[in-house]
């Protein structure tokens, strides 16, 4: 596994990234200590973006690594389909720089085979919830068209699997290997 050419490709996905951000920045609430999209997720990883994050959770003191390690052990003596990410720490992520795709992509309305996905954290007046109606459980052009907005609604196609095999994934020869839960991988 190359670590170097996958770091090159999160160069290349985060500057990507804060653009798609910036742009839909009339719809997304995300700001430093809201973690509600850690708090409760499965987290699929490959098995290249878990040797990635690892890397990181070396970096760490080992008094956070003692935190993580209760974490994990707390986890799997419980286990659960949903679980709170094991390296949330105090609403914040201590391997920020280097976690999953699925952590970098959360919150920006994803396009899907069969239909437009929004972040759940809509239902708490977050991410598009200017636009979603509750009562029909769909973004509202109504709301849109009320609302103002600069920029048009836009999704994008951001599944993990999907951004996997963007073609600088190819270029760069990544391999991201088996995927699977987190708490799998631990």
């Amino acid at each position: 596994m190359s670590i170097d050419n996958y770091e090159k490709f999160l160069t290349t996905l985060n500057n990507d990234l804060n653009k798609i951000f910036k742009y839909q920045e009339e719809y997304i609430f995300c700001k430093e200590g809201c973690s509600f999209c850690c708090e409760q997720g499965e987290y699929p990883v490959s098995e290249l973006e878990f040797e990635y994050m690892k890397l990181g959770y070396e970096q760490l003191s080992e008094d956070t690594k003692e935190v993580i390690k209760k974490n994990i052990q707390e986890l799997k003596n419980n286990p659960q389909k949903m679980y709170k990410c094991p390296f949330l720490i105090n609403k914040s992520c201590c391997i920020y720089k280097h976690r999953a795709i699925v952590c970098r992509t959360f919150g920006i309305m994803t396009e899907t085979k069969d239909s437009v996905k929004v972040p759940f954290c809509h239902k708490l007046g977050l991410n598009y919830s200017n636009i979603y109606d509750p009562k029909t459980d769909k973004l509202s052009m109504e709301l849109y068209e009320k609302g103002n907005f600069k920029i048009p609604l836009k999704p994008f196609n951001l599944e993990p699997q999907e951004v996997m095999n963007f073609d600088l994934a190819k270029e760069l020869n990544l391999d991201f290997g088996e995927r699977k839960r987190l708490i799998d991988w631990l």
